[in-house]
């Protein structure tokens, strides 16, 4: 349930590596209820990762996070 953001902003999927390796998995919008479905796209196997985070970022995506996390995870 993320909210809504402001006109210019995207949330951005990283997914992490052991060795502190950050890849772009996704960039999305939510709908009303603050959910979204989308494709992850990723640069290693998936057994190569072991976390992730969401964070804002501008529409377009950023080539590493720049914005606090407002999602984190394990794997």
């Amino acid at each position: 349930r993320l909210p809504a953001l402001a006109e210019g902003q995207a949330y951005q999927l990283w997914l992490v590596a052991d060795d502190d390796g950050r890849d772009s998995g996704a960039l999305f919008s939510v709908n009303d209820n603050g959910w979204a479905e989308v494709p992850v796209e990723m640069a290693r196997r998936a057994a190569d990762y072991q976390r992730f985070g969401v964070t804002i970022e501008p529409v377009g995506g950023s080539l590493g996070p720049t914005g606090e996390p407002v999602l984190r995870g394990e794997y």
